[in-house]
This record gives C-alpha cells, structure tokens and sequence, in this order.
C-alpha cells in the first residue's frame, strides 16, 4: 500500500512574459493516493519517545493540500517530502534532534481552469528543524516559479511551508513520520503570486532503509 514520490531565500524580479505552463509530473491520480497514504497513516499508533530508534533516518514520501491562489480557492498542491532526522543517542530522544530535508517536484492543480492551469512548479523547498519529545516541528523555505496561464506570464514568490506531527508505527518503531502542513507565500513585496494552504494538507513519509 506503499505510496511514495520523494534559510529563506529572497524572491527575484519579474521574469520575461511569452512563458508557458511547464508539464505536470504528477497527476490528479498520485494526489488520491497520498490522500489514502494519509488517511492510512492517521490509523498508525505513536512512536512512544521511548521506542524512537537513536541514530540517523531518512524518509521518502509526500505534502498535499487544497489551496487558494490569488484569491480562488479550487487549486491543490503535491510534491515529493524528503525528510532526515538525526537522534544521536537514547538520551537525546526525548530532547531535541535536528530535521533537514527538502520538498521537491511541486505541481499545481487547478480544478477550476481559474487562469494558471496544471502545471509542474520550479523550486525546491529547503527544510529544517527540530524533534522534540517524539514531534517533529520544520519549516520548509524556498522561491518557487508559476506560469499565470492567462497571461503567460512566469511569476516568482517565496513560499514557508510549516510541518507539524508525528513518529508513528507501521512495521516497525519510528517508521512512519506524519502530520499537518500550513503555510504559503510569505506576502513579502517581492511576490508576484499569493498562494496559501487551506488548512487540510497533510504530509506523509516512510523510512527509506
């Protein structure tokens, strides 16, 4: 059942017009599969602190969410979540360990044809933060390029994206990460499109052993 993908920077001027929307590379199919992953992974018990393995672990998986662009809401967002965590040894697990990592591969639905089209976004987020006590708290930063279908025109802003949740159990003990993710563009006076996260996603990863 296994369904897996994968420091703020300042956002640019304006780009030249005349661009088009860039191919998708997930689909509407690959957004209801990370739905059921997440569903799935609400059933998973949590890792007591405990039971946390000390020592290094990278998980693969996915953030989804619905979202409102420029104002319409009818959009959603997908990409690929790699997240690293290191506990350095079983006095630190229920203490604070780094978390690093990166969110990759964002694409864009838009279910309502409301001027920016399917498309595949260019940027990389770059993740960091802590665990503590078996939560996991990041924030996830980074300049991400959108085609306004109507106008053709490729637009820029920041995006800070906040990961809130969970070691959980599935096979093994700390196998599963899992929680919320909020957020959006930052607002600054440097972005040229607004995009906020409705308050539903999700974000799911799985051990990578």
């Amino acid at each position: 059942m296994t369904f897996r993908f994968p420091i703020l920077l300042t956002a640019i001027a304006t780009l030249s017009a005349c661009a088009l929307p860039e191919e998708t590379t997930l689909n509407r199919a690959d957004f209801r599969a990370a739905e059921a992953d997440d569903a799935f992974a609400r059933t998973l018990d949590f890792t007591p602190e405990a039971n946390i393995p000390a020592g290094e672990a990278t998980y693969q998986g996915h953030i989804q969410s619905e979202a409102i662009v420029n104002g319409t809401d009818d959009f959603k967002v997908l990409g690929d979540l790699e997240l690293s965590v290191d506990i350095a040894d079983a006095g630190s697990r229920a203490g604070t360990s780094d978390v690093t990592g990166s969110i990759t591969n964002l694409n864009l639905f838009d279910d309502a044809n409301d001027g920016f089209d399917d498309q595949g976004l260019d940027g990389t987020l770059t993740l960091s933060g802590r665990t503590e006590g078996g939560r996991i708290d990041a924030t996830a930063t980074g300049v991400v390029e959108a085609v306004v279908a109507d106008s053709l025109s490729e637009q820029r802003a920041t995006w800070e994206l906040n990961l809130d949740g969970d070691f959980r159990d599935n096979f093994e003990n700390a196998d599963v990460v899992a929680g919320g993710v909020t957020g959006g563009t930052i607002g600054g006076g440097s972005d040229e499109y607004d995009l906020r996260l409705t308050g539903n996603g999700r974000f799911f990863g799985e051990r990578d052993d």
